[in-house]
């Protein structure tokens, strides 16, 4: 099976020094310009049994560094799910292999997998634009890294009546430097692997579900698929626990009521040579999501989410010896509408706005909105097609 996508669009920024936006080299930034890009994907599934399966993905685009890569100037905030890609050449994106153990566990291991695909029950149903809405929320547990791991699931009753409510546990672990064999610079489940262990469990039916989860996650592991330079703390920790707490609602008949998605996460950051103090220990992130399928013609579908991706909620020794407290906060917004224009082709015009995309470090340097800046704000839209076969 396959898909193609193409997506042409655009980002425009507000607030009180856009004007004078440069980088560090003097180059003028403004708004960015309109850009015309493309991922590919082919999906290669081969099953031996019958009940197992041998997943290979490849994948090439020529997203690079442009606004909606996940590289650009406000980075994985406006990252489009249909971006990430290798500068025209195609590459083993995804290689797993899961087989069934008994009746109803499930088993998977390979060299390059994300967590997320190793759990039993997906924590949402809403169809997102915005890379940073997946999975009700693409932060806290959830943050993940194609990398080298296993992991198991079981699911209660599995061959039951699919209408009943099932328990669903799953429990997997990745490490971003398993390909390394220095024990100083990697290897698996070692002091420097970055690795991710994810522990899930929930209860519901295709209608309903409420789902808990839990990740530990080492210095160098993806936290966050999205959020704040605060929220994320990239390289000020040493490890990080990390709790994702989701429910959705979703009609088993469409109508006016939408499906509903909703999801919270928080992460501690913990440092084994302390913190100082201003660091960030906490980070904080939530999400509505909303979709209407058939909404105004049979097969078309749409959709609006709100959120605050990972921002930061505490500081070491806040409010304390003239330290303030963490003003990370930032709403991000996402409308789009799906025309399904035949079975394989799909066009959706989407909008989408940042009111704060860096947050509390809003102006303190070029990279964050421009030096001095009070306001930063990012509008962006863009219309994606997508061929699937």
């Amino acid at each position: 099976t396959g898909k193609a996508e193409m997506t042409i669009g655009a980002t425009s920024y507000g607030g009180d020094e856009t004007n004078s936006l440069q980088d560090e080299d003097g180059n003028y930034l403004g708004d960015t310009g309109t850009t015309f890009s493309y991922r590919t994907s082919l999906n290669l599934n081969t099953s031996f049994t019958g009940k197992d399966l041998l997943y290979t993905r490849l994948r090439t685009g020529n997203f690079n560094n442009n606004a909606f890569s996940g590289s650009g100037y406000t980075g994985k905030q406006t990252q489009i799910e249909a971006s990430k890609s290798s500068a025209n050449s195609l590459k083993v994106d995804k290689l797993w292999y899961q087989f069934p153990l008994g009746n109803d566990f499930q088993v998977f291991a390979g060299p390059l997998i994300e967590n997320y695909y190793m759990l039993a029950a997906t924590p949402s149903v809403y169809k997102h634009v915005l890379k940073q809405f997946k999975l009700g929320g693409y932060y806290g547990a959830y943050g993940a890294s194609t990398s080298p791991g296993a992991g198991i699931n079981w699911i209660s009753n599995r061959n039951s009546n699919y209408l009943d409510p099932k328990f669903k546990v799953s429990a997997n672990y990745v490490a971003k430097n398993g390909t390394k064999s220095d024990p100083n610079d990697g290897g698996i489940a070692g002091d420097r692997s970055k690795g991710k262990f994810l522990s899930q469990i929930a209860y519901g039916t295709p209608s309903w579900q409420v789902s808990a989860a839990y990740a530990y996650s080492q210095a160098g592991m993806t936290v966050g698929g999205g959020g704040t330079k605060a929220g994320l703390n990239k390289g000020g920790y040493s490890d990080a626990n990390q709790f994702n707490l989701n429910a959705y609602y979703q009609p088993l008949d469409s109508g006016w009521i939408p499906s509903i998605s909703v999801g919270w996460s928080i992460t501690s950051f913990n440092n084994k040579e302390g913190f100082d103090a201003g660091d960030v220990t906490q980070s904080q992130g939530w999400l509505v999501g909303l979709n209407w399928p058939d909404a105004f013609m049979r097969g078309n579908r749409l959709g609006f989410a709100v959120g605050q991706p990972q921002f930061a909620t505490a500081l070491k020794n806040q409010g304390k010896d003239g330290n303030g407290y963490a003003d990370d906060g930032n709403y991000a917004f996402e409308l789009y509408y799906d025309f399904q224009v035949t079975d394989n082709i799909t066009v959706t015009p989407a909008l989408f706005y940042l009111s704060r995309p860096f947050g509390q470090q809003t102006g303190s340097s070029a990279s964050t909105g421009g030096a001095g800046a009070d306001t930063f704000s990012t509008l962006g839209g863009l219309v994606l097609t997508t061929f699937k076969f």
